[in-house]
């Protein structure tokens, strides 16, 4: 099997280790630094809450530059009357304590202190040891909590691994744990949320144990659960609220109510093209999703070096596969035709080796390179699992390699069909005219945009005739193009007052420098347009999604 984009690797397996571990061994210097800068701006709001205030559950995180932006969250919250009640449950939560010292609130908790997993190992040994299939694991539940997906998934995880073996030993054990972890991760958050009444949790985000359970469990009892994240661009949030209702939905989606007035609008030139300029001018910054560093050292190039460089003949249609990182965050982000990414790569890649009416590339996932590629594994698992199952690709058919210097953005030019799960390449797709097919839910499928199967048959029937489709009609075009207005230009909650600078350098997950925060002074706190649009929406609404009521015609 031949790329048509190998070139030898820059990155040693001895340069990214020594990376590594630096990053890890500076974090007590960094938290050091961010507490001495900024003592004094968040001393200047430090409150007393009153004692029937009611109380916020932080989720903590392991990774200092999403502590620091969610101190930021946090502390406009208790400036606001609440009281915050951290959560810690990482590996390093020596390194990372100090960060607390900041908020007012005097007690931290660890999850640790609730956890009896033993208590429920002999349970997690029985069920693995006797499951027929990872399916039957999957499907595993206690009450209201996932405990088979979120254990499979944070399994996958920590391998760093496409699929689990049941028959293999390593694994079983692996998921004797998990799920043993799992199912006190659930009894621990429920002992907790009774103890401590919260009326809201915050977190960066709802994956793998235990961030998983206390979603479950938590929506279960009627606690909303507000998930930040960092958007698709430099210097803003993305803001979800999540129930019992939209718990599966992923964090870039519209829920109902944003689609519908996305679709109210006036769809002015003025918002085309504004929106025209959020899908290009990310990538020409080298910035587009720079969270997991997808864009960086990559190239824009123009129609004709993409046909050379990929081998493609420009008088041939063109589908390009767009597979997703198989182990990140694999469940709990919607409904998935096949079993899994990695069944879903195969079956699609199998089909296009069989129809040579058209050219396909599979388009290795960029943050292959910066977020998961680490010293021992230099080729992506989505590459491997292919040279494997296909010792020879037909030459209609190549793969282009998570580090290639090619820009996304020079892809869309040569793209006849775009073919993913839920990736939003989809999304970006369907706003130029391109045809495009998914292969499970949670994002933007159902919208009259995108070609969407209810089976694994009738998807592979349409991969097997994909030549046929026309392109997007206008009116498919215009709804892309608004649904995509609504994600990439209302959703995000712009930031005034904290900057996120990202070292463009790096190649390593976390590849954030500290956070800027400018505010100095209670005064400039409680004028901080920013923070005070994210209480207001947190506190006194119940909408699921944050959107930006500045954009003309949209205030109420």
């Amino acid at each position: 099997m031949t790329n048509p984009e190998d070139k030898p690797q820059t990155d040693t397996i001895d340069a990214r280790e020594q990376r590594l571990k630096s990053l890890v061994s500076s974090r007590p210097r960094r938290v050091s630094a961010f507490i001495r800068r900024y003592s004094d701006t968040f001393g200047s709001v430090n409150t007393d809450p009153r004692s029937d205030a009611k109380r916020v559950l932080v989720i903590g995180s392991g990774s200092p530059s999403r502590i620091e932006m969610e101190l930021c969250l946090v502390k406009a919250l208790e400036l606001a009357g609440w009281r915050s009640m951290p959560l810690i449950y990482h590996w390093e939560p020596k390194a990372i304590l100090p960060y607390y010292s900041l908020l007012s609130s005097k007690t931290v908790y660890n999850l640790s202190d609730y956890l009896e997993p033993a208590a429920f190992r002999e349970t997690a040994k029985t069920l693995v040891h006797n499951a027929r299939s990872l399916q039957e694991l999957l499907k595993f539940e206690v009450g209201a909590v996932r405990i088979g997906g979120h254990a499979v998934s944070s399994a996958l995880r920590q391998l760093g691994s496409i699929s689990l073996d049941l028959q293999d030993e390593t694994s079983r054990n692996l998921l004797v744990d998990l799920f043993a972890a799992s199912m006190a991760s659930a009894a621990a958050i429920e002992q907790l949320v009774g103890l401590l009444r919260p009326s809201l949790v915050l977190t960066e985000d709802t994956a793998y144990t235990p961030r998983g359970e206390i979603l479950d469990m938590c929506v279960h009892l009627g606690i909303p659960v507000v998930r930040w994240y960092v958007a698709h661009k430099d210097g803003a949030l993305m803001l979800k609220r999540y129930t019992s209702a939209n718990r599966n939905h992923d964090i870039n989606s519209l829920s109902d109510a944003s689609w519908r007035l996305a679709r109210e609008i006036n769809w002015s030139a003025d918002r085309r093209e504004k929106l025209k300029q959020e899908l290009s001018i990310g990538y020409l910054r080298k910035d587009w999703y720079n969270e997991d560093g997808t864009q960086f050292n990559k190239r824009q190039l123009d129609i004709g070096a993409v046909h050379n460089r990929l081998g493609l003949d420009p008088l041939r249609k063109t589908a390009i596969i767009f597979p997703h990182i198989a182990y990140d965050a694999s469940f709990g982000r919607g409904e998935d035709l096949f079993a899994s990414y990695d069944a879903w790569l195969i079956e699609t890649v199998q089909s296009a080796c069989a129809n040579d009416e058209l050219q396909w590339v599979v388009k290795v996932h960029p943050a292959n390179a910066g977020k998961f590629l680490d010293g021992h594994r230099q080729v992506p698992d989505e590459e491997d699992m292919l040279r494997m199952r296909f010792s020879r690709l037909p030459k209609h058919v190549s793969i282009l390699p998570a580090r290639t210097d090619i820009s996304t953005l020079s892809l869309f030019p040569v793209m006849d069909y775009c073919v993913t799960v839920r990736g939003t390449v989809g999304l970006e797709a369907a706003c130029r005219g391109i045809p495009v097919l998914t292969g499970g839910t949670g994002r933007y499928e159902g919208r009259g945009f995108t070609i969407d199967s209810t089976t694994p048959r009738q998807y592979l029937e349409r991969i097997a005739r994909i030549q046929e489709i026309s392109r997007l009609s206008p009116a498919q075009v215009e709804l892309a193009q608004r649904f995509a207005y609504g994600l990439f230009v209302l959703r995000p909650l712009p930031l005034s007052s904290i900057a996120l600078v990202y070292d463009k350098g790096s190649n390593v997950e976390n590849h954030f420098n500290p956070v800027k925060i400018k505010l100095q002074h209670r005064k400039d706190w409680e004028e901080a347009l920013d923070l005070r649009a994210f209480v207001d929406w947190a506190t006194k609404s119940d909408d699921e999604d944050f959107l930006l009521r500045s954009d003309a015609g949209l205030d109420r």
